[in-house]
């Protein structure tokens, strides 16, 4: 297990010892980085599309940032680690005649994590959604997977931000894992109490007229009158202590202060998940409902109390040889793609990871058409307007065909084109009201986006006979 304080730095890795093997060792890097695939390529992929113009929210585009992220220590960087403490096991057996023993490189058993992006928390203007699975995969190499949605603002803004030199995407992780103590004892304890009074009095009194009222009321006539006091004192008192503390005794512990002080953090943290629990829902003391505070009805002494009380006490004492959960908060600034090299240790080229998409695919355009009729259906004698729409093009073939008796009807020919060519054919024919015989126009060839046939093409001659003298 995980000793925290056999602990060295080797090549910026943080290197921790074992409690009982002394060729055991555990690598933990400073900082995550993008993780990288079996091709010594990161797993990493920046998208940016542009939308068709026509669309009727108007957005332009957007962008889709896909990556994992990882919490472990390169290969080549492993074994340049794993040398060194090879070397540190040889010096151990140099002046004698056994064979020293084989460095291992141990597994951190980690019991619960996080880790989150910087990306997650910027405006809106920029990022659409962050999809997070909330937690890293706790074994192996801690893989977390990242999906970002970016507006078209965004995605402007990350294409030129991921190619700073600088960085732009941070990473925190936050980890528990299983570790063993040094010879310490550290006790941690904590105490709260919380308490509730609520108390109230209610008198009602009926007072009669006095004497001197009583003559008033002898010589000068008038009623007899009496009237009711009441007296009503309502009291609610709430009061909470909270104490504890951390005591930590190092005996003959000798180790760096960096490493007490990551105790001292450990314990203290300790104490606050205590205060965290103790703060909880189900150790609140609930506020009396108004129901609780009802007076009954018709009552003239009524007094009531209520109290509550509520303890609540916490103590751990932790020991040599305990094994007890251990924070690592890992976190900074992901190497931008730009400062990567890749197995031939040549530069990456952002290039190769990042593409541009024009969702305006020829594929999938199609032809709208509106179609109306420019004609009055009341005052002239025309019944209907029946209107044929046929296009053909490579495999497409769409006909279709409308009937208009009004000037407010609008019908749309719709119609997946190919091979960019929007023209199609189309006739009309005119049915009049009583008539059998109809007009039909001859067939035409058009591109128009929208199309109206108007009353002089509908085959009626309107004259205006008006009289006069001779």
């Amino acid at each position: 297990m995980l000793l925290i304080d056999n602990v060295q730095v080797i090549e910026g890795v943080t290197v921790y010892g074992d409690d009982s093997d002394f060729t055991k060792f555990y690598l933990v890097p400073e900082v995550p980085r993008f993780r990288m695939n079996e091709t010594g390529l990161p797993s990493f992929s920046f998208f940016k599309y542009r939308m068709p113009i026509e669309r009727a929210d108007q957005s332009k585009g957007g962008g889709f940032l896909v990556c994992d992220v990882e919490f472990s220590v390169p290969a080549d960087k492993e074994k340049i680690i794993k040398d060194k403490l090879q070397e540190q096991i040889n010096q151990r057996f140099a002046r004698s005649n056994q064979k020293p023993p084989e460095v291992k490189i141990g597994t951190i058993t980690y019991t619960k994590g996080t880790a989150k992006l910087n990306i997650e928390s910027i405006s809106d203007k920029f990022v659409e959604t962050v999809f997070n699975p909330g937690k890293p995969s706790l074994y192996g190499r801690n893989i977390t997977p990242f999906t970002i949605e970016l507006t078209d603002l965004g995605a402007t803004f990350f294409e030129q931000a991921l190619q700073n030199k600088g960085g732009f995407v941070q990473v925190a992780y936050d980890l528990y894992c299983v570790v063993k103590l040094p010879p310490i004892k550290v006790d941690v304890w904590f105490n709260s109490s919380k308490f509730m009074s609520f108390t109230q009095d209610l008198v009602k009194k009926q007072v009669s007229e006095g004497a001197f009222r009583s003559v008033c009321r002898w010589l000068f006539g008038g009623t007899k009158k009496s009237k009711t006091t009441v007296e009503h004192d309502i009291s609610e008192v709430a009061t909470q202590h909270d104490w504890g503390g951390v005591n930590i005794q190092f005996n003959d512990f000798k180790a760096s202060d960096e490493v007490k002080q990551k105790i001292r953090d450990w314990a203290w943290a300790s104490l606050a998940e205590a205060v965290k629990n103790a703060a909880s829902e189900e150790n609140k003391i609930k506020p009396l409902t108004e129901e609780q505070k009802k007076i009954p009805d018709n009552v003239t002494d009524f007094h009531q109390r209520i109290s509550n009380y509520k303890f609540t006490s916490y103590s751990m004492t932790y020991r040599e040889s305990q094994a007890v959960e251990w924070n690592m908060a890992p976190q900074g600034m992901l190497e931008p793609i730009v400062n990567l090299k890749g197995k031939d240790g040549k530069p990456l080229k952002w290039e190769d990871f990042s593409t541009v998409v024009d969702l305006d695919d020829p594929f999938f355009k199609t032809l709208e058409v509106p179609i109306r009729v420019n004609a009055d259906f009341k005052d002239l004698p025309i019944d209907s307007v029946e209107v044929h729409c046929d296009y053909h093009e490579g495999s497409v073939h769409q006909i279709n065909e409308y009937s208009i008796n009004s000037p407010d009807k609008l019908e749309k020919f719709k119609s997946f084109i190919e091979n960019g060519q929007w023209n199609y054919k189309y006739w009309y024919q005119v049915n009049y009201k009583g008539e059998s015989e109809v007009f039909k126009s001859k067939e035409l060839t058009t591109d128009e986006k929208f199309l109206t046939i108007n009353v002089g093409d509908t085959g009626i001659l309107a004259v205006d006979i008006a009289p006069r003298p001779i």
